[in-house]
């Protein structure tokens, strides 16, 4: 009688979406499908947020994903063979460690981040390294402020693009 009770809630629900007391939801307990775990810290994923507001260049674009400033940067400056994949690796982690900040709440431009971020790797690492990662630094192709997304991005967003039309109808 008990499986029938079971059966004739699973019913009702499916029939009109309305709970039974012997059904509870499953957001209360905190579950995830197991395929999506993985992905629950987004700053370990190489994804096109935070954004980089830099200033308007001649030509270029003024709104640049992290993620392609650093692929630009690598494809520019390293190397082929060992000594380019441990600038790659080098680099690749102080991009996961800005992502990690950026969505901690740290505010700044792209070079101060940066340089926060290559001396706390500094720490726990080779102090080659921070050498190495300053002078990367020195090659990225654009600056400005790092914006991760949040409900602030799109009136950030808006009024950048605004400033920056201006400056060129200027």
């Amino acid at each position: 009688m008990d499986m029938a009770a079971k059966f004739q809630e699973h019913l009702v629900f499916h029939m009109t979406g309305k709970r039974g007391d012997g059904l509870a939801s499953v957001d209360v307990r905190g579950l995830r499908p197991a395929l999506l775990a993985p992905y629950r810290d987004l700053a370990r994923l190489r994804y096109d947020y935070p954004l980089v507001l830099a200033a308007p260049a001649a030509s270029g674009a003024c709104v640049h994903s992290l993620s392609a400033l650093v692929s630009r940067l690598l494809t520019d400056i390293a190397p082929r063979g060992a000594e380019g994949e441990r600038l790659r690796k080098h680099v690749l982690r102080l991009e996961r460690e800005l992502r990690t900040m950026v969505a901690g709440g740290a505010q700044g431009t792209l070079a101060e981040l940066w340089e926060i971020a290559a001396l706390r790797l500094a720490h726990g690492s080779d102090p080659e390294a921070t050498k190495v990662l300053q002078q990367a630094a020195a090659s990225l192709a654009a600056d400005g402020d790092v914006v991760d997304c949040d409900a602030r991005l799109p009136a950030r967003l808006l009024r950048h693009q605004y400033a920056v039309a201006q400056v060129r109808k200027g």
